[in-house]
């Protein structure tokens, strides 16, 4: 299947010592974590960062530009997937993850129910690409994932507003994307504001861009035609157990939110986990290490992780303790 090549994400927060921090300001990162919590920080970008940032879009379809689908994350066969469908009464199907398991057939699940999205813990999820100026070559792209829902009704809307327009004309045409605070009731939220860069000189922009070369509908079909999968098989029909995998963030944050774990025993925990782990300990949010000592012998955590192990690894492993 084709896809664009992601080069690095946009962010409205970060992750300290495992808690999920909301920013009011976009971060700009790499596609790679660093020290086992955040994304790389792209060079020459605010570590902060950005009030704003003068992006692109890569199609002229709203849908194929911000895409919103129902999303979870499973393993079929020691094989991860990513569970998506449009809506409730859209086939459900499962996508292989990994470039390594792209040749394997996508999975059709069946047509959406409320239980489906219990069953496989899916999430209304939003996903928007866009290439940043001076960053990007054409569809190398920065994704910006939200599940606010805030975010998505957002830049849904304002890209129809946009598309209508131009005359139904988006790609490559100068855009602004900036974080947008909002007080609701006692707290304040953050979400993603998407607008013309240049609105007094639109109508330039637009002609220039009906008298380009470029073929930007031959691109748009041919990556519509090449995400159409090769084969696709009935999960009836392939009789394999699916094990769902919550999706890492939510995940993190739901075991914080959990944890109660007094401040000096924390301290205490910590040391220990420092001490067996040794430079491991970089790799992995520090709070969800906490959780699983406190909640296995010693003697278990250090086997546990005599074998090199992904956060995913862990996550499974204190649910499977949990449920039990």
């Amino acid at each position: 299947m084709l896809s664009l090549t992601k080069i690095g994400n946009l962010k409205l927060g970060l992750v300290k010592n495992g808690k999920p921090i909301q920013t009011s300001r976009i971060l700009v990162t790499y596609p790679t974590k660093e020290g086992g919590e955040n994304f790389k920080i792209w060079e020459n970008f605010n570590p902060d960062g950005e009030a704003s940032l003068n992006v692109k879009l890569p199609f002229d379809s709203v849908d194929l530009n911000f895409e919103k689908n129902f999303v979870g994350y499973v393993l079929v066969d020691n094989k991860e997937y990513i569970a998506k469908s449009e809506d409730l009464g859209k086939n459900l199907y499962f996508y292989p993850l990994n470039p390594e398991d792209f040749d394997e057939p996508v999975i059709d699940v069946g047509e959406l129910t409320e239980e489906m999205i219990t069953q496989y813990a899916l999430e209304k999820t939003g996903f928007l690409k866009c290439m940043i100026e001076g960053l990007s070559s054409y569809g190398e792209v920065f994704y910006f994932k939200t599940k606010s829902i805030n975010s998505i009704r957002s830049i849904e809307d304002q890209l129809r507003l946009l598309s209508s327009l131009t005359g139904g004309i988006l790609a490559n045409i100068p855009l602004e994307i900036k974080a947008v605070k909002k007080d609701s009731g006692d707290n304040q939220i953050v979400f993603l504001s998407i607008g013309f860069k240049d609105l007094s000189n639109l109508n330039k922009t637009i002609e220039d861009r009906k008298n380009e070369s470029i073929n930007y509908s031959a691109f748009e079909e041919l990556y519509i035609k090449e995400r159409e999968p090769d084969r696709i098989v009935a999960l009836k029909d392939i009789n394999k157990p699916v094990q769902v995998l919550r999706d890492t963030e939510s995940e993190i944050e739901e075991i914080v939110k959990n944890a109660s774990i007094e401040t000096e025993k924390s301290k205490i925990i910590q040391g220990k986990i420092k001490n067996i782990l040794k430079e491991k300990v970089e790799k992995y949010p520090m709070a969800t290490l906490i959780v699983l000592f406190n909640i296995i012998e010693e003697a278990e955590f250090k086997k546990f992780f005599e074998e090199e192990r992904e956060l995913k690894d862990i996550l499974l492993y204190i649910k499977e303790i949990k449920k039990s």
